[in-house]
C-alpha cells in the first residue's frame, strides 16, 4: 500500500500539493506511522538519503533557516543550533573551549548542538514561570533526553529521563522511563493525572 501511495502522490501532484510526505505515507499505510519507519522506508527506496533524513528528523524545528552570515540586530532568533555530521560531543567540546566566555554548547540529539547565551537555559526559563505563579521546585516535573535538558532536570523536584537519553542524563534523573517513540512522556503524565484525581 505504501508503494502505491507514494507512486500516486508523485503522479498526482495537484491532489497532494502542500501535503507532507509523512502524511502521504500515513494515508498509504492506513494508519499513523512512526517517523522513524517513514524515514527508513524513504531511504530504502532512494527518495532521500538516510543522512539527510537523520538530520531533518533529529531536530524538530518549525522554521529552520540556514545562515552563512550574522543576521541583522532586528532579527528575532528563537533558537540557534549547529548540525554535526559526526562527533557531536567533540565539536561541543571544541566550541566550548573557543567560545566559553559568551555561550554554552549543549549536545541535543545525535547530530545537533544547541547554542545558548551563558546563563540562559531551559531551567532559567521555567524558573521565571515558577516565580510568576508561586510554584516550588518540588512541584515541578521535567522530562529530558539530551544534554540541553541537564539544567532543567537538575532544577526540577522530579526529573525523568527518557529510555533513549544520554547516559549522563539518566544518571541525574529521579526516574528513567521508556523512549520518545513509545510515547512514554504521555503515559507518565496520564499516570500522574490519574493519581492526582
Amino acid at each position: 500500500r505504501a508503494n502505491k501511495g507514494i507512486g500516486y502522490g508523485f503522479q498526482q501532484p495537484a491532489r497532494f500539493k502542500g501535503m507532507k510526505v509523512k502524511k502521504l505515507l500515513d494515508i498509504a499505510a492506513g494508519k499513523k506511522l512512526p517517523m522513524l519507519a517513514c524515514n527508513e522506508y524513504l531511504a530504502k527506496v532512494g527518495l532521500c538519503s538516510a543522512s539527510y533524513l537523520t538530520r531533518e528528523v533529529d531536530k524538530n524545528l518549525p522554521n529552520p533557516v540556514r545562515v552563512f552570515a550574522v543576521p541583522s540586530p532586528d532579527v528575532n532568533i528563537l533558537k540557534a543550533s549547529v548540525y554535526c555530521d559526526e562527533g557531536v560531543m567533540d565539536m561541543a567540546y571544541a566550541l566550548t573551549r573557543e567560545l566559553d566566555d559568551d555561550f554554552v554548547f549543549a549536545p541535543s540529539g545525535h547530530k545537533w548542538i544547541d547554542v545558548m547565551q551563558r546563563g540562559v537555559n531551559k531551567a532559567t526559563g521555567i524558573e521565571q514561570v515558577m516565580a510568576a505563579h508561586d510554584v516550588r521546585r518540588d512541584e515541578v516535573m521535567a522530562f529530558g533526553d539530551s544534554m540541553n535538558d541537564y539544567e532543567i532536570l537538575r532544577m526540577a523536584g522530579t526529573s525523568v529521563a527518557m529510555g533513549n537519553a544520554r547516559s549522563a542524563i539518566k544518571q541525574i534523573a529521579t526516574k528513567v522511563i521508556g523512549t520518545n517513540l513509545e510515547h512514554s512522556v504521555q503515559r507518565e503524565l496520564r499516570a500522574l493525572l490519574d493519581i492526582m484525581g
